[in-house]
This record gives C-alpha cells, sequence and structure tokens, in this order.
C-alpha cells in the first residue's frame, strides 16, 4: 500500500506531465500542506502564502526559505 506522500508524488507527476513542467513551487498554505502531508508553513498571519515553500519536481521536495525560518523548519515542521 503506498503512503499518502507516495500517492501525491504520483499525482504530481501525471500533472507535470500533462502541463510539459519539470516542477512547480508551491508556497500557498494549502498547498504546501498537502504536499507535506498537513505541515504548516506560516506564522499567525492571514496570508494566503506561507513563509517557506516547497519545489516539487516528480521525485524530490526540496523546502526553501528564510535563514531565520530554515533551522525551525528543519527541526519541527519538516523533521
Amino acid at each position: 500500500m503506498d503512503s499518502e506522500i507516495q500517492i501525491k508524488m504520483r499525482r504530481l507527476g501525471e500533472y507535470l506531465d500533462r502541463k510539459g513542467l519539470d516542477g512547480v513551487f508551491l508556497n500557498h498554505r494549502s498547498s504546501f500542506a498537502w504536499i507535506t502531508g498537513g505541515r504548516d508553513n506560516y506564522i499567525a498571519n492571514n496570508s494566503p502564502s506561507g513563509v517557506a515553500g516547497i519545489l516539487a519536481t516528480r521525485d524530490s521536495r526540496i523546502c526553501f526559505t528564510n535563514t531565520i525560518e530554515g533551522p525551525r523548519f528543519a527541526q519541527e515542521e519538516l523533521a
């Protein structure tokens, strides 16, 4: 049985193939939560975009954020 993330990565790959893309950058709060299985990319505010984003390709996910939030994301949100 595939994990939630494996299923989403397969769906993402299919989307990338349909659109002819190599990857997408997901920084909206809902998109970030979707690709990470429910993780948060925001600090208390009401903006639809968070302080971190995920560059998602067919076979990888890379998180980008600022220098201040980087260690926290590595230790708390994406551990």
